[in-house]
């Protein structure tokens, strides 16, 4: 059977509670019928391997991430690029250096959602430490290779902070189209403040938080992903 969906970020905020079944069937739970009303579930092919956009390679897991958080930019339902979690940016003359201006929103947690959380976002994923599978997307960025060979430290990075609300990135070479390469996982800002409280045990169940239209309110491994609306999602 082929079913078309439209993505879960294209629907309104609020209408929908989004639960994720992994078992590969379509189903409704027996008796759930009221909640079957305002709740879409689907068969997800697979086992996330996580919840961070760091660790995450397959479909499987983007079309849940891609729920949970928001880029610089994001996609219409056209498939056009609009803003995002930036309201606005400006590009340079020689096409080097954008400038963003962060839109106010915060995490699902209620903590503001800053320019250092992308600026964090983008050095972690790049660290060779990290390791993280899809890294050179971010090629893009100056010095991001050098950084994430290890041939130069996290500081070369053309990235810098301006103030909470402005974020500055500059290229290696012109790229018309980087505003649209943000709108992929690997650009996605991480909530800082989590991260060093529970480390990589953030994106799990209660102590995950996003900046999307969708928080994880529940994740049994192997069986069921639960999404529910995200009330501090600035378009909620």
């Amino acid at each position: 059977m082929s079913v078309k969906m439209t993505p879960f970020k294209h629907l309104k905020a609020g209408m929908l509670a989004i639960s994720i079944a992994v078992s590969g069937a379509f189903f409704t739970a027996p008796g759930n019928e009221a909640q079957a009303a305002d709740t879409l579930t689907f068969g997800n092919m697979g086992e996330p391997a996580s919840l961070d956009p760091h660790f995450i390679s397959g479909v499987w897991e983007s079309r849940i991430v891609g729920n949970m958080f928001l880029g610089l930019t994001t996609e219409a339902a056209d498939g056009s690029i609009i803003p995002g979690a930036a309201e606005s940016w400006t590009v340079s003359d020689d096409g080097l250096v954008y400038t963003f201006t962060l839109r106010d929103h915060t995490w699902s947690d209620g903590k503001p959602v800053t320019a250092n959380d992308f600026y964090y976002a983008f050095q972690r994923i790049l660290a060779p430490e990290t390791a993280s599978g899809y890294s050179y997307l971010l090629y893009t960025i100056k010095n991001a290779q050098k950084v994430n060979t290890g041939k130069a430290g996290p500081e070369a990075l053309g990235v810098k902070v301006i103030d909470d609300k402005t974020l500055e990135v500059s290229l290696e070479g012109p790229a018309p189209y980087f505003v649209a390469q943000l709108v992929h996982y690997t650009a996605y800002p991480i909530p800082s403040h989590k991260v060093k409280e529970l480390g990589k045990e953030w994106a799990k169940n209660k102590g995950a938080v996003s900046n999307g239209a969708y928080t994880l309110e529940e994740w049994t491994p192997n069986a069921r992903i639960r999404l529910i609306k995200n009330p501090k999602f600035y378009d909620a």
